[in-house]
């Protein structure tokens, strides 16, 4: 039991570092005050690599280290003003977006798809739960951007959501066609690390 809680706590942490990394990557946008990031990609690998519990621990524990003012966010910013600012929503929507991808990814998963060979109905619930998880972040980002700077609902989407469409459907691409690599190397981990 306590390997196993080690080895838990090791992918959380492994993960919430490539999270930190991801935010890491930050491009100032000219026209919104939202960078581009590659926050969305690791959420994504998040999920697909880790069990749904495992991706609560990865995103609350990486939120919760930025709060106290480890610069783990976009922009290396910390502390509790970058949840609160206009882009909080986005990071909290984290969360929930990880969580039901990695539910979807895990419920009725058969021998097969854990090695990484995905039939047709596999690949419709990779794309469902990839799909799913990108609105979940934009409807906790777009609202809470609305909040914050008083936007109404097309200045919003106008500013954190359509720019950013394109960006999302690459990173979505780029995570579904590795997955089965992806589902291989998440099964290696996990058997090497059992107590």
């Amino acid at each position: 039991m306590v390997n196993k809680n080690i080895a838990m706590i090791t992918r959380c942490a492994v993960f919430a570092a490539v999270l930190t990394v991801c935010s890491w990557v930050s491009v100032p946008m000219p026209f919104s005050l939202v960078p581009i990031t590659l926050q969305t990609m690791a959420v994504l690998l998040i999920a697909v690599m880790l069990r749904p519990t495992e991706t609560l621990y990865t995103t609350l524990v990486w939120i919760l280290l930025g709060v106290i003012g480890l610069p783990v966010f976009s922009g290396f910013q910390s502390g509790i003003g970058t949840i609160m600012n206009y882009t909080g929503g986005f990071i909290i929507g984290f969360i929930p977006a990880a969580w039901l991808l990695s539910f979807i990814l895990n419920s009725g998963q058969n021998p097969s798809e854990v090695r990484g060979k995905i039939d047709g109905i596999g690949y419709i619930k990779l794309i469902a739960g990839v799909l799913l998880s990108s609105v979940i972040i934009y409807l906790f980002g777009v609202p809470w951007f609305m909040y914050v700077l008083d936007k109404n609902l097309t200045e919003a989407l106008t500013l954190s959501c359509l720019p950013y469409l394109p960006g999302d459907v690459i990173k979505a691409v780029v995570v579904i066609a590795a997955y089965p690599a992806l589902a291989r190397l998440r099964r290696y981990v996990i058997v090497h690390t059992r107590s």
